[in-house]
């Protein structure tokens, strides 16, 4: 039987940290995460994206991203100044808008986060990287269903171009998964190996800064970092955080009654995802009103 290429859907995923403590220099809370969407909905959602950046002054070639500050040597670099400081001044009205694209266009939200990580750990990105990709991998053998799909290729993941720490952690983190359905580390997918669920059989990767598709995952794991960002903070929730997390926790799916701090938007270790409930449960107290 001949292999149909036929992607049905694209993931597509970056990654984020922060700080528990306030400390820039101390980044102990790592998270990774994206979304996935109809492949025949991309051109709909590029074209989208584009409107977006059009209606505020930019063009389609000129990056976004959730920490906009970050993207001023590139527009310094395409003498672009001036409207570098017009979006920032615009920044959330434009993170808004992108956000409300995974509404629009019915993405599926998967984010895994981990806290531990600091410069006191013996732990490194690379190791919280692996455990992150794992979670987001076993996810997505689950929402391929339960038939036997290997004579057929329907979802490919791209990510963000990892760094030089990263190096190739993440390709035999996807190969293990691809072929014998298992993590690095022996634990064994319930989903079983991907290549029978129609996997791409290898991770693919681009730019942030020069995909689209990768912008709105930026954006996505911003708004969820931010939320992690604020729980620790003992502060009343802010105006920014409030309008635009909800819109991504509710393309965190639920999974039959599950939590979806269990399947959708997996925390570890323990303490860490005991504090996340609990700070979830303080946010929609002074959101309202609840979901």
């Amino acid at each position: 039987m001949e292999t149909q290429l036929r992607f049905d859907m694209l993931y597509f995923g970056d990654d984020s940290c922060c700080s528990s403590c306030g400390n820039v220099r101390q980044q102990d809370v790592f998270l990774f995460g994206g979304y996935y969407v109809a492949a025949a909905e991309l051109k709909k959602l590029e074209k989208r994206i584009g409107e977006i950046k059009t209606k505020y002054g930019s063009n389609e070639r000129l990056p976004l991203k959730w920490n906009f500050r970050d993207l001023k040597p590139v527009y310094v670099a395409a003498g672009q100044d001036a409207l570098f400081q017009t979006l920032l001044a615009q920044s959330d009205a434009i993170r808004l808008e992108f956000l409300q694209l995974l509404t629009e266009f019915n993405a599926t939200v998967l984010i895994a986060g981990i806290r531990g990580h600091s410069l006191n750990d013996l732990k490194t990105r690379r190791d919280y990287h692996s455990w992150a990709l794992t979670m987001i991998l076993q996810r997505l053998g689950f929402d391929c269903g339960r038939e036997d799909s290997t004579d057929t290729i329907k979802i490919q993941v791209m990510l963000d171009w990892p760094g030089a720490d990263i190096q190739k952690a993440h390709f035999e983190v996807g190969h293990k998964a691809y072929h014998d359905g298992e993590s690095c580390d022996g634990q064994k997918y319930k989903a079983g190996p991907l290549r029978a669920k129609g996997f791409f059989p290898a991770l693919t990767y681009s730019s942030t800064e020069h995909n689209p598709f990768l912008q709105l995952a930026d954006m996505t794991v911003g708004a969820c970092t931010d939320f992690c960002k604020w729980s620790f903070s003992g502060k009343p929730v802010p105006p920014r955080l409030k309008d635009m997390f909800p819109i991504v926790f509710q393309q965190v799916r639920q999974v039959y009654n599950y939590d979806r701090f269990t399947t959708r938007f997996a925390i570890a270790p323990l303490a860490f995802f005991q504090h996340v409930r609990k700070q979830y449960t303080e946010f929609w107290k002074q959101v309202q009103p609840q979901p």
